[in-house]
């Protein structure tokens, strides 16, 4: 009877090993859709913790969790830690949206923290975007950089690239 033991033991655990992979998957994705409940009701310490919580688990869309963790954070007005998702958010995905998406949140952090230079130096990174609403904010967050390191001709022309962007803008 002893030697029956090991073998099932071992179909125990190969059992146990493919059956589990899909419930961690699955969780994970309910700790995220409830993450994203709490953010929508305005409970951004929880939201973050939870998805905290899936990133550290190895969900699959880190680059969006890093996103929103950082929106977060934002939300919380917690700037060390919005600056340190958005860019785990630009360096985990391989998406220019993405990418740019991280570089100009991380800028709007950095001109809260009135750290216009380094804003601008993020900014810099971006030439300009494929998606005009990200050109929006782009030449938006350049505008305030630059007036509020006292470049206000920079900052006259970011402006105006800004409102040419909007749509059913008058002359």
């Amino acid at each position: 009877m002893k030697w029956l033991v090991k073998p099932a033991l071992i179909f125990l655990a190969i059992v146990n090993l493919i059956f589990s992979q899909p419930t961690s998957a699955q969780n994970l994705d309910d700790i995220v859709r409830f993450s994203d409940q709490q953010f929508i009701k305005g409970n951004f310490e929880l939201a973050a913790n939870e998805y905290n919580r899936a990133l550290f688990f190895g969900h699959r869309d880190a680059d969006q969790l890093c996103l929103k963790i950082a929106n977060c954070y934002l939300s919380q007005n917690k700037l060390e830690q919005i600056a340190v998702f958005f860019d785990r958010a630009y360096f985990s995905t391989n998406s220019d949206s993405i990418k740019t998406e991280a570089i100009l949140g991380k800028s709007f952090s950095l001109i809260l923290d009135k750290k216009y230079i380094l804003a601008l130096s993020e900014l810099i990174n971006i030439d300009s975007t494929k998606y005009s609403d990200q050109n929006t904010k782009l030449n938006f967050l350049k505008g305030i950089a630059y007036f509020g390191s006292n470049q206000d001709d920079l900052a006259e022309i970011a402006f105006k690239k800004c409102i040419a962007g909007f749509p059913g803008k008058t002359d």
